[in-house]
């Protein structure tokens, strides 16, 4: 992944948001009345990014740019990567898979990533954003929240696990969870909707054993409710912030939010659907058929099961409320949470299939040899579904704008305050692209010369400000 964000696809900065956001100083708590009063790892992250790239990179490399880039990079491929582990981990831990099953199921979940909507040249992928700081503030928020999520799906009752791990793993711990609630409501919202499934789940289960509700929901539902609880002041906060604010006057239309969502599903791409709808059906027609490998219990797949559709229920309802006043939906980036789950969903169901056509063996000889050759084959055509027909994937700049362009108009706009810089000038007179008359048109908006050059400034690239005016006349 960190090969695909320096090279494939780089991860580059370029309109005013991306730049402003890179020195913006944050400090990691929320902010009463502030803009984004609660987007508290968005924008410590991009700030910590920011700081990491100017400070270390590139003292080293001699390239602001790619020093953004490179650490960018890192962040991005390391949630990813992290969230890949989490999903190994849960059919290792918690449906007691080998690990080489387990491996494999991660491999096919990072590849429906990617496949979800390759329905043509330089489509999309759920790890994509309109540009660097949407990938901070939305992508990043969505994976981290993801992660967290995982964690708690892996453990049948997590305040026993809690009460085992170290204290510097509850620290750990806390501070993601944290993290994870102080994001982006988009995202935070997903992870509360397992802590609700989580409880709802307590109560079935303990009506179903005929037991009291209170006791066992108070003690292994509280860390579920505390986070709630939190999150919900989270959402005061963000309600009275200025963005917000700007979203007083929009009317609620959740007739919007279904055909957003509608618009998505219908986008999905053939090979995709395909997978979708083959092992939903083989699941739904020989569920009770299909019986563990060597007799284990079955009753870790169906809770696993009904979890995951809980979750994804309750994050449909969620996202299609929130985008009924904010008409995000149809934004990957807002919600690529419930793309994950269903995408975790399918994996589920290969890996029941995979089970059951391997508990065959007693009667059919080689069943398995068969099985792991298939496999492979299936693999590498959705590989080659996922890299067909071009190879490109929509880039994350604002305007899906090339990053060799972008990369070379950076460099030019950098060269400029450089060389005001040699030359002692107290004015740069700074050309930038004019993109008047195209879908462009915003990318390049007023103030953009004076946030590139606080964050210059701030990362020490040039050692002192200057007036700064743009002209919107460069590459003419």
């Amino acid at each position: 992944m960190y090969i695909f964000y320096t090279k494939i696809s780089p991860l580059i900065p370029y309109d005013n948001d991306d730049w402003y956001y890179l020195s913006y100083i944050r400090i990691p708590f929320p902010l009463w009345k502030a803009w984004n009063p609660a987007k508290v790892f968005p924008e410590f992250m991009t700030m910590l990014g920011g700081y990491l790239a100017g400070t270390i990179v590139y003292p080293i490399i001699h390239d602001y740019i790619a020093a953004i880039t490179i650490t960018s990079a890192v962040i991005l491929a390391g949630l990813i990567t992290s969230l890949c582990i989490c999903v190994e981990l849960l059919f290792e831990k918690k449906m007691n898979a080998s690990i080489f099953l387990s491996t494999a199921m991660e491999v096919l979940f990072l590849m429906l990533c990617f496949l979800i909507y390759r329905n043509k040249p330089n489509s999309q992928h759920l790890f994509a954003a309109a540009d660097l700081n949407c990938v901070y503030g939305y992508t990043m928020s969505g994976l981290l929240n993801m992660i967290v999520a995982m964690i708690f799906l892996r453990y049948e009752c997590f305040i026993d696990s809690w009460r085992q791990y170290s204290s510097v793993k509850k620290i750990c711990m806390g501070v993601m969870v944290y993290f994870a609630v102080f994001s982006n409501l988009f995202h935070s919202g997903i992870f509360i909707c397992l802590c609700i499934v989580n409880i709802l789940g307590i109560c079935f289960h303990e009506l179903y054993s005929r037991r009291g509700i209170w006791k066992r929901l108070i003690t292994n539902g509280m860390p579920y409710v505390i986070i709630i609880l939190v999150w919900i002041v989270s959402v005061v906060f963000e309600a009275c912030g200025g963005r917000a604010g700007s979203y007083a006057d929009t009317h609620i239309d959740i007739l919007l939010s279904f055909r957003q969502l509608k618009a998505l599903l219908m986008a999905f791409s053939k090979p995709y659907l395909f997978i979708l709808l083959i092992f939903l059906t083989i699941n739904l027609t020989v569920f009770k058929k299909i019986r563990s490998l060597e007799n284990r219990d079955i009753s870790a797949q169906i809770t696993l099961c009904g979890k995951l559709i809980g979750w994804l229920f309750f994050s449909a309802i969620y996202l299609l409320a929130l985008c009924s006043k904010i008409a995000y939906l149809s934004r990957l980036d807002a919600s690529i949470g419930l793309w994950l789950i269903l995408n975790l969903l399918i994996v589920f169901l290969v890996y029941r299939t995979i089970l059951g056509i391997l508990s065959l063996d007693w009667k059919i000889k080689g069943i398995r040899k068969v099985v792991y050759i298939f496999g492979a084959v299936c693999y590498i055509l959705l590989f080659v579904l996922c890299v067909y027909p071009d190879g490109h994937y929509q880039e994350s700049i604002m305007g899906n704008e090339q990053y060799q362009t972008a990369f070379a108009v950076n460099k030019g706009i950098i060269e400029q305050f450089l060389k005001a810089e040699e030359e002692n000038a107290d004015v740069v007179y700074l050309h930038i692209p004019d993109y008047a008359g195209t879908q462009l048109e915003n990318l390049m908006n007023e103030g953009i010369g004076n946030s590139i050059q606080d964050t210059l400034f701030a990362h020490g690239v040039i050692r002192k400000k200057i007036k700064v005016v743009d002209i919107k006349d460069f590459g003419k």
